[in-house]
Protein backbone atom coordinates (compact mmCIF):
# COMPACT_ATOMS: atom_id res chain seq x y z
CA UNK A 1 0.00 0.00 0.00
CA UNK A 2 0.96 3.36 -0.94
CA UNK A 3 0.31 6.25 1.18
CA UNK A 4 0.86 9.57 -1.26
CA UNK A 5 0.86 12.02 0.43
CA UNK A 6 3.43 14.06 2.38
CA UNK A 7 4.48 13.60 6.39
CA UNK A 8 3.49 17.43 7.25
CA UNK A 9 -0.48 16.31 5.71
CA UNK A 10 -0.27 12.90 7.16
CA UNK A 11 0.26 14.57 10.40
CA UNK A 12 -2.43 17.15 10.50
CA UNK A 13 -4.85 14.74 9.23
CA UNK A 14 -3.83 12.35 11.58
CA UNK A 15 -3.70 15.31 14.68
CA UNK A 16 0.19 15.15 15.75
CA UNK A 17 3.57 17.07 14.13
CA UNK A 18 5.15 16.05 11.96
CA UNK A 19 8.10 15.80 14.10
CA UNK A 20 6.57 13.72 16.31
CA UNK A 21 5.14 11.19 12.83
CA UNK A 22 9.00 11.20 11.72
CA UNK A 23 10.14 9.64 14.99
CA UNK A 24 7.48 6.80 14.76
CA UNK A 25 8.31 6.74 10.99
CA UNK A 26 12.06 6.08 11.69
CA UNK A 27 11.56 3.31 14.01
CA UNK A 28 9.18 1.72 11.58
CA UNK A 29 11.47 1.70 8.65
CA UNK A 30 14.07 0.09 11.57
CA UNK A 31 11.73 -3.01 11.83
CA UNK A 32 11.29 -2.89 7.70
CA UNK A 33 7.23 -2.04 8.06
CA UNK A 34 7.83 0.75 5.78
CA UNK A 35 9.41 2.20 3.45
CA UNK A 36 9.97 5.86 2.69
CA UNK A 37 10.82 7.64 -0.80
CA UNK A 38 10.72 11.28 -0.99
CA UNK A 39 7.00 12.22 -1.05
CA UNK A 40 6.02 8.37 -0.89
CA UNK A 41 5.20 6.09 2.06
CA UNK A 42 4.69 2.77 1.19
CA UNK A 43 3.73 0.36 3.82
CA UNK A 44 5.03 -3.06 3.63
CA UNK A 45 2.64 -6.52 4.33
CA UNK A 46 5.14 -6.94 7.05
CA UNK A 47 3.44 -4.41 8.96
CA UNK A 48 -0.25 -5.85 8.75
CA UNK A 49 1.40 -9.68 9.46
CA UNK A 50 2.75 -7.91 12.72
CA UNK A 51 -0.82 -6.87 14.37
CA UNK A 52 -2.47 -10.05 13.71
Amino acid sequence: MTLPMSLKNLASYLGTSAESLSRYFRDFEAKGWIERHRRKIIIKLAFGEEFK
